[in-house]
């Protein structure tokens, strides 16, 4: 490494400061390095504290990304003992100018209540944390750019959610996200279509095979049977009789012909798509693929 200002090559590195420092002019030219070496094993507090070399990870789905102060409500000191009147107090008027400086911050009465509202529909979608995650931090930064004003805090984590789950593969529908946040469909797609223009986010359409494996892993099917809706789905692609289509009514078309159940059962199972809508692509397809149905539609 040379340095960029007397263009000497000699460095130090100083392993306690985690900087790169020229030994000529004393330049600082980096103040921010990591150690990737192995984390040592601490089996007491006094260990722990004297070999760890991070600390608590950084959370985007809490308000404070995880690294904030509480004043708990029990009013003891340390030993247990309860604290004297004036104290007690004192003690609940540090407690209200804290919360209020919290919330006092550009977005954050926003973000306490968006956040929460994140975790519920996480929790009610059955979202991984990973994705929660990303949620959240693609939320911070909508609200960052001013793009929340004007709109609903429900339709913009359901947005959200429907673009960071497409983007992983794990495709929720616009009736999923409008049965968890109470909104309607079509102001959760428009809020999508405004986050992905103004922040330069472009998507794939989703793919059928995600909502195939979704399917048959909610239904409970095996393995092959799921292997012959995917192979099946392949030949309905280079046929071209996918193109146009709703991807979920595809799968679940594919998922009928492999599995050989009731098409009233697979619409039970699968309530995203119609039973009108799924019996008229069964007969398309069975056309198009030469495929036998099931029963008389």
């Amino acid at each position: 490494m040379i340095c960029p200002d007397c263009k000497t090559s000699h460095i130090i590195k100083d392993e306690h400061h985690g900087e790169l420092i020229c030994e000529k002019c004393g330049l600082v030219i980096e103040d921010k390095l990591y150690n990737f070496g192995a984390e040592h094993s601490a089996y007491d507090t006094e260990q722990r504290a004297k070999k760890e070399r991070t600390g608590a990870p950084l959370k985007f789905s809490k308000q404070f990304k995880g690294l904030t102060t509480e004043i708990d409500r029990y009013n003891r000191d340390i030993s247990g003992k309860m604290l004297p009147t004036e104290r007690i107090a004192q003690m609940s008027r540090l407690r209200k100018w804290h919360k209020r400086t919290r919330l006092s911050e550009p977005g954050g009465r926003n973000l306490s209540i968006a956040l929460s509202e994140l975790d519920r529909m996480c929790s009610c979608l059955n979202i991984p944390k990973n994705i929660k995650e990303e949620c959240a931090k693609l939320y911070r930064d909508a609200v960052g750019m001013g793009l929340i004003k004007g709109r609903s805090i429900e339709s913009s984590i359901a947005a959200v959610i429907y673009l960071v789950s497409r983007k992983h593969h794990i495709p929720k529908t616009l009736k999923e996200l409008a049965g968890a946040s109470g909104m309607e469909k079509r102001d959760i797609g428009r809020t999508y279509n405004f986050f992905c223009k103004n922040m330069k986010i472009r998507t794939l359409p989703s793919d059928t095979r995600d909502y195939v494996h979704r399917f048959a892993c909610n239904i409970g099917l095996s393995g092959e049977v799921e292997t012959k809706a995917h192979v099946l789905l392949e030949r309905a692609q280079k046929i071209g009789e996918t193109s146009g289509r709703s991807p979920i009514s595809i799968a679940a078309s594919v998922i009928y012909f492999a599995s050989g159940m009731p098409l009233k059962e697979i619409s039970k199972k699968i309530p995203e798509v119609g039973e009108t809508t799924l019996r008229k692509r069964c007969k398309d397809m069975a056309c198009e693929l030469g495929l036998e149905l099931n029963e008389e539609l």
